[in-house]
Protein backbone atom coordinates (compact mmCIF):
# COMPACT_ATOMS: atom_id res chain seq x y z
CA UNK A 1 0.00 0.00 0.00
CA UNK A 2 2.72 2.07 0.17
CA UNK A 3 3.73 1.71 -2.84
CA UNK A 4 0.88 2.66 -4.06
CA UNK A 5 0.21 5.86 -1.76
CA UNK A 6 3.80 7.07 -3.42
CA UNK A 7 3.05 6.87 -7.15
CA UNK A 8 -0.38 8.51 -6.91
CA UNK A 9 0.73 11.31 -5.02
CA UNK A 10 3.98 11.56 -7.62
CA UNK A 11 0.69 11.16 -10.20
CA UNK A 12 -1.45 13.40 -8.90
CA UNK A 13 1.71 16.12 -8.60
CA UNK A 14 2.64 15.97 -11.82
CA UNK A 15 -0.87 16.01 -13.14
CA UNK A 16 -1.38 19.61 -10.74
CA UNK A 17 1.81 20.96 -12.14
CA UNK A 18 -0.61 21.54 -15.19
CA UNK A 19 -2.90 23.35 -13.51
CA UNK A 20 -5.34 20.89 -13.51
CA UNK A 21 -6.50 18.64 -10.87
CA UNK A 22 -6.58 15.08 -9.95
CA UNK A 23 -9.52 13.51 -8.48
CA UNK A 24 -8.78 9.92 -6.83
CA UNK A 25 -12.02 7.53 -7.52
CA UNK A 26 -11.03 4.00 -5.69
CA UNK A 27 -13.07 1.14 -7.03
CA UNK A 28 -11.26 -0.95 -4.48
CA UNK A 29 -8.43 -0.73 -2.38
CA UNK A 30 -6.02 -1.55 -5.08
CA UNK A 31 -7.56 -0.27 -7.93
CA UNK A 32 -9.25 3.01 -9.30
CA UNK A 33 -8.66 6.01 -11.58
CA UNK A 34 -7.44 9.71 -11.47
CA UNK A 35 -10.21 12.10 -12.56
CA UNK A 36 -8.33 15.36 -14.51
CA UNK A 37 -10.57 17.74 -14.39
CA UNK A 38 -10.42 21.73 -14.69
CA UNK A 39 -10.02 22.97 -11.06
CA UNK A 40 -12.96 25.59 -11.59
CA UNK A 41 -15.04 22.56 -13.67
CA UNK A 42 -17.33 19.71 -13.32
CA UNK A 43 -15.86 17.81 -16.47
CA UNK A 44 -13.38 14.87 -16.80
CA UNK A 45 -11.12 15.79 -19.23
CA UNK A 46 -9.20 12.62 -19.11
CA UNK A 47 -8.49 9.73 -16.57
CA UNK A 48 -5.48 7.49 -15.58
CA UNK A 49 -6.82 3.74 -14.48
CA UNK A 50 -4.50 2.67 -12.09
CA UNK A 51 -4.04 -1.13 -10.47
CA UNK A 52 -1.96 -2.15 -8.10
CA UNK A 53 -0.75 -5.85 -7.44
CA UNK A 54 1.81 -6.23 -4.24
CA UNK A 55 1.81 -9.79 -4.74
CA UNK A 56 3.09 -9.83 -8.02
CA UNK A 57 4.87 -6.25 -7.26
CA UNK A 58 3.22 -5.03 -10.57
CA UNK A 59 1.31 -1.49 -11.25
CA UNK A 60 -1.15 -0.91 -13.93
CA UNK A 61 -2.16 2.06 -15.73
CA UNK A 62 -4.10 2.98 -18.39
CA UNK A 63 -4.88 7.12 -20.01
CA UNK A 64 -8.26 7.21 -21.46
CA UNK A 65 -9.30 11.00 -22.86
CA UNK A 66 -12.48 11.73 -23.45
CA UNK A 67 -14.09 8.54 -23.19
CA UNK A 68 -10.99 6.68 -25.93
CA UNK A 69 -8.36 5.31 -24.48
CA UNK A 70 -5.08 5.53 -25.25
CA UNK A 71 -2.59 2.58 -26.89
CA UNK A 72 0.34 2.01 -24.58
CA UNK A 73 2.67 0.56 -27.06
CA UNK A 74 3.71 1.87 -30.53
CA UNK A 75 2.50 -0.03 -33.37
CA UNK A 76 -0.47 -1.87 -31.32
CA UNK A 77 -2.92 0.10 -31.27
CA UNK A 78 -4.92 -2.82 -29.46
CA UNK A 79 -3.10 -2.92 -26.66
CA UNK A 80 -3.78 0.09 -23.83
CA UNK A 81 -1.94 -1.13 -20.53
CA UNK A 82 1.09 0.30 -19.17
CA UNK A 83 1.91 -2.63 -16.94
CA UNK A 84 5.43 -1.76 -14.57
CA UNK A 85 7.18 -3.71 -12.15
CA UNK A 86 7.12 -1.82 -8.89
CA UNK A 87 11.39 -1.69 -9.60
CA UNK A 88 11.04 -0.07 -13.08
CA UNK A 89 11.73 3.16 -12.19
CA UNK A 90 12.60 3.93 -16.00
CA UNK A 91 9.49 1.78 -17.03
CA UNK A 92 7.39 4.49 -14.63
CA UNK A 93 9.25 7.44 -16.36
CA UNK A 94 8.35 6.66 -19.63
CA UNK A 95 4.68 6.63 -18.51
CA UNK A 96 5.02 9.94 -17.06
CA UNK A 97 6.19 10.94 -19.70
CA UNK A 98 3.68 9.68 -21.70
CA UNK A 99 1.53 11.11 -19.17
CA UNK A 100 3.29 14.77 -19.63
CA UNK A 101 1.76 14.27 -23.43
CA UNK A 102 -1.39 13.72 -22.67
CA UNK A 103 -1.25 16.35 -20.21
CA UNK A 104 0.04 19.08 -22.65
CA UNK A 105 -3.16 18.93 -24.78
CA UNK A 106 -5.66 18.66 -22.21
CA UNK A 107 -4.38 22.39 -20.66
CA UNK A 108 -1.81 24.56 -23.27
Amino acid sequence: MRMQHKVLANLKALIESTGLEALDRPHWANTGSLSIQHPEEIQELASVGYDFQDTWGTMTFSITVKGQRLPSQPGRSDYFDFRINYTDGEGFQQFRNRLQQVLSTLNP
